[in-house]
Formats: C-alpha cells, sequence, structure tokens
C-alpha cells in the first residue's frame, strides 16, 4: 500500500470545532462530552490547476424505462450534461437492457453526442453485469490517462437478467474501484428499482445514491450530481481521531464506529463552496492524574483528502480538541447550546428509521402519527436554533450550517406530510423516499441541500 503524503495544506478548507462543554467539574469521574466538527470550503476562484474530468453513464435502456416519462427525462438529464461539460473533459455512454453496448466513448464533440443519444430507445429485461463488462472495457482502454473518472449508474427497476446476485454486483463494484480508482454513483428511478442493490453499489463504490422519485425532477437531481462532480475538490477523504487521555469515542452519528483507539470516518468527497458536519459523543474519564493539570489534551482530529490534482493522500488540516476543570457553577452550567440543537436533529432523523419501517410494513396509519410528531420537533428545533447565539467564531460556522440543516430537514418533513396526505405514492415509494430522505439529512451538506 502507497504510504499516505503528509503536505502543508494549501486548499481553501476551514476545519472548526465546537463541544457542548467548555469546562468539567474538578473530580474525579466519567463525563459525555459532545463534539461538532465543521468542514467549510471557499468557492473556487480557478487558480490553481484541475485535471481534465471523464465521466461514464451507464444507463438502463430496459423496457421499464419507456412509463411514466422516465425515458424523456433521463434523455434529458443526459443532454443537460453534455451541454455543460468543460471542453477537455470526456463523455462515454453506455446502454444495458439484456445486453450491453457502448453508444459513444472518450467524446467532447456535443452534436455527435446528442444524436447518438436520440438513437436510443428503450428494450428487452435487466442485465446489470452485462453494462459493467461493457464499463470495465473502456475503464482498461484509457486507464493511463490522468483524469479524473467517475461512474454514475442509472436504474428503474430490479435486475432480471444475467447476474442477479447482490453479493456478485457488489463484488464487481468494489473491483472497479479499486483496481481503477474510481468513484461511483447510484441513480433509483420511481418506486420499483431495487433500493438495497443502488444504495449498496454507492456505499462499495465510495460514491453518492440519488433517489429520482418523479420522473420531472431527473433532471434536477443529475444536475447536482454533475455539478458535485465539476466542483470536486478531493476524494476519499475521512477524518482520522486520536483520542488520548482515557477518551472514548462511543458514538458518531450518521456513520459507523469502530473499535480501536483511532476512528477513521470516511466522509466521501470535498466539494469547493460546500459545507459538512460530523457530530459525535465522546466519553471522558477524568483521573487523580489529569486534575493535576489546568488543561487536558484530548483529542486529536486530521482532515485527509485525496487530492484531484496529482492523486495522493494529504494531510488537509488538524486540531486539537481541550477542556479545562472548574470549580464555579455558572462556567459548569455553561453549556453550547448550538451542540445541544444538532444533537436533537440527529435524534431525530434516527427515529426517522421507524417511519420508514412502518411504512414497509404497511401501517401508514402510524407512520403518518410518528411523521407529524417529528416533524413537529424539527419546527421546535429550527425556531430554537435562531434565537442561539454563538460561543466563539468558530461556533458561527456551526450555527449558519445548523440553520441550513435545519431548514432542510423542515422542507424534507412539509414534502413527505404532503406526499402522505395526496395518496398518490404507494407505501413502497413513500418508504424509499423516508429512507432516502434520512440518509441525506444524517450527512447532510451543504451541496445536497435542493435535494
Amino acid at each position: 500500500m502507497t504510504p499516505l503524503t503528509v503536505t502543508a495544506s494549501q486548499f481553501p478548507v476551514q476545519l472548526s470545532l465546537s463541544q457542548e462543554k467548555k469546562f468539567f467539574p474538578h473530580e474525579i469521574s466519567t463525563y459525555i462530552q459532545h463534539v461538532n466538527v465543521h468542514i467549510k470550503t471557499d468557492e473556487d476562484v480557478q487558480t490553481h490547476s484541475k485535471p481534465p474530468q471523464e465521466l461514464f453513464l451507464l444507463l438502463d435502456t430496459s423496457t421499464s424505462m419507456a412509463g411514466e416519462n422516465k425515458w424523456t427525462n433521463a434523455i434529458l438529464a443526459i443532454e443537460s450534461i453534455i451541454r455543460n461539460m468543460n471542453s477537455e473533459d470526456k463523455l462515454h455512454l453506455i446502454q444495458y437492457n439484456s445486453r450491453s453496448s457502448i453508444i459513444f466513448e472518450n467524446e467532447n464533440d456535443q452534436r455527435k453526442m446528442l444524436n447518438a443519444l436520440h438513437a436510443l430507445y428503450p428494450t428487452g429485461s435487466t442485465n446489470l453485469m452485462a453494462g459493467f463488462d461493457q464499463v470495465i472495457t473502456l475503464f482498461k482502454k484509457y486507464s493511463e490517462r490522468l483524469t479524473l473518472k467517475r461512474l454514475f449508474v442509472f436504474s428503474d427497476g430490479q435486475i432480471n437478467q444475467g447476474v442477479t446476485q447482490h453479493e456478485q454486483l457488489l463484488k464487481e463494484v468494489t473491483y472497479m474501484k479499486t483496481i481503477y480508482e474510481i468513484t461511483i454513483c447510484s441513480f433509483g428511478i420511481g418506486a420499483d428499482f431495487d433500493e438495497k442493490l443502488m444504495t449498496n453499489i454507492a456505499d462499495h463504490g465510495s460514491g453518492d445514491y440519488f433517489f429520482i422519485q418523479g420522473a420531472d425532477s431527473m433532471k434536477k437531481v443529475v444536475d447536482i450530481a454533475y455539478k458535485g462532480f465539476q466542483s470536486l475538490m478531493g476524494t476519499n477523504a475521512y477524518l482520522k481521531i486520536t483520542t488520548k487521555n482515557d477518551a472514548h469515542i462511543v458514538d458518531v452519528y450518521g456513520y459507523e464506529l469502530k473499535n480501536g483507539e483511532n476512528q477513521i470516518i470516511p466522509i466521501g468527497d470535498i466539494r469547493y463552496d460546500d459545507m459538512m458536519n460530523i457530530l459525535f459523543q465522546t466519553e471522558v474519564k477524568i483521573t487523580e492524574k489529569l486534575l493535576e493539570q489546568s488543561e487536558i489534551d484530548y483529542m486529536i482530529i486530521e482532515l485527509w483528502m485525496t487530492d484531484v490534482v496529482d492523486r495522493l493522500s494529504k494531510l488537509v488540516t488538524s486540531k486539537s480538541v481541550l477542556f479545562s476543570f472548574s470549580k464555579n457553577e455558572e462556567e459548569l452550567n455553561d453549556l453550547n447550546k448550538v451542540i445541544a440543537r444538532l444533537v436533537e436533529l440527529q435524534q431525530i432523523q434516527r427515529r426517522e428509521k421507524e417511519v420508514t419501517e412502518l411504512l414497509r410494513e404497511q401501517r401508514v396509519q402510524d407512520a403518518i402519527k410518528l411523521k407529524q410528531n417529528l416533524a413537529d420537533q424539527v419546527e421546535f428545533t429550527s425556531k430554537a436554533l435562531y434565537e442561539e447565539s454563538a460561543w466563539n467564531d468558530e461556533d458561527l460556522a456551526t450555527i449558519e450550517y445548523a440553520k441550513l440543516q435545519a431548514d432542510t430537514m423542515k422542507r424534507r418533513s412539509s414534502d413527505m406530510v404532503a406526499s402522505f396526505s395526496s395518496g398518490i405514492m404507494k407505501d413502497a415509494e413513500l418508504a424509499k423516499q423516508n429512507e432516502y430522505y434520512r440518509k441525506l439529512s444524517e450527512k447532510s451538506t451543504k451541496m445536497h441541500a435542493e435535494l
């Protein structure tokens, strides 16, 4: 394995740390402390070199794509990508139904690509592995090219021909990601696609999963995904958290907690003009030895990412987390209420999983009741956030993000309540939509706030 390259940060990235408590009592005990990591990036000012980009589109052209305007809107979405490409970028289009074929490759000629796109029509079954085979052919062909590569996989149905076992399909995804260093994003269209497979494709491919609820929203969703690709600063980003002095991480909201003193939290892409938060809960054990010190350094947080320019893994920034002791009641009771509100929002998101399960069990009335209750909680927390003030300058960025997250969750909750009331969507589609919103809000970013 190539060793990680530590480089002094030249990236327009600000990492802010906020804690729930500034002080702990001057006594031997164990305390809970919430810590929030806020990452904010500046706009792309085009003063740096960026590598050409290469996008591979794997389009489902099976018969089911003909219904509900899905085909028309899929074509419009790909048209938008073609028209917004940069002059040095390349596009590849592969279709799959019962079989798969390369429609065009290594292209930048708009007219040629549009003509080939409009010659397609939906037919046949759904054989995703055939599509993967064709994509790998292109990956091999252009593997030596120094471009930033990404694969978009579109599907509106169940895989019903060729390899259908998830394990084999996901093994292929992992192979493509590892061997060809490509990020893979998935797009599930409508009510009938295999939700578990499409989310796992994105997870195994270190990419984003997008749910396209209605055909009319397809262009908007694909435009957001493509804009995210165009604004990349780094990929495969992660937080490395090293705890010290008997401190332990006991929960990371929205992410999987792993055993060990050091936590590696994968956070995916770092984009220009974006914001994201990672909130976690720590357990701090105060010992007699620690009481001898006035200030305790109990955690080091490092942000790493793979630079899109030279493809090297770099340390972007690093900060230590400190706390002090106090015997002053006023200081001990001075809590960061913004962090408390962020915890409330994450706890609401965890309960959204219950709404999804109720819908999958077709207990619609119970789901509606719980959904409305959670929507009311979001409304309360949102109002409270606008009344909070910052402890320090670093907290200003956290408040800005928290308000955006609360407003986005309110809008998504309102959308879901309206969908319940309309009776248009099936229970299964409501479940997919609610689960998608839950996942987006768990790992909320400014870039995806419009989804």
